[in-house]
C-alpha cells in the first residue's frame, strides 16, 4: 500500500474475481470482518478514506469509463504489473451511522 499512498491514493477498491479468489462475491458481501485495507502513511498504518470490494462486473464498468477494457485485468494478474490511474470520480451515497463507546 506505500505505493498507493506515494502515488496520491484516496481509495483502495479490489475487483474480485471468482475464480482467482475460489469463492463468490457473496463471501466478500457476507463477511462481517470489516475493512481490513490499509494506506500506509510511514510509521503508523491508516485505514483507507475509502476501500472495498466491487464484482468483476462493476471492475468492468469502471475500465470502460475510463476508457480502458477488461485486457488491463488479464494484465493486473501477472508479475510486474504496473497500477494504472484510471482518473474516474466515482459517487455513491452512503449511510452513516456514529457509534459512542462509554468510558
Amino acid at each position: 500500500m506505500k505505493r498507493l499512498t506515494r502515488q496520491g491514493a484516496k481509495a483502495c477498491l479490489v475487483i474480485h474475481n471468482t475464480a482467482a479468489a475460489s469463492y463468490p462475491f457473496s463471501v466478500v458481501q457476507s463477511s462481517n470482518g470489516g475493512v481490513k485495507l490499509h494506506l500506509d502513511t510511514g510509521a503508523i498504518p491508516v485505514p483507507a478514506g475509502h476501500s472495498g470490494w466491487v464484482t468483476e462486473e462493476t471492475g468492468k464498468k469502471m475500465l470502460a469509463a475510463a476508457g480502458k477494457d477488461g485486457s488491463l485485468l488479464e494484465q493486473a494478474r501477472h508479475h510486474g504489473f504496473k497500477p494504472q490511474s484510471l482518473d474516474i470520480r466515482i459517487s455513491r451515497p452512503l449511510k452513516v451511522k456514529q457509534v459512542y463507546n462509554s468510558p
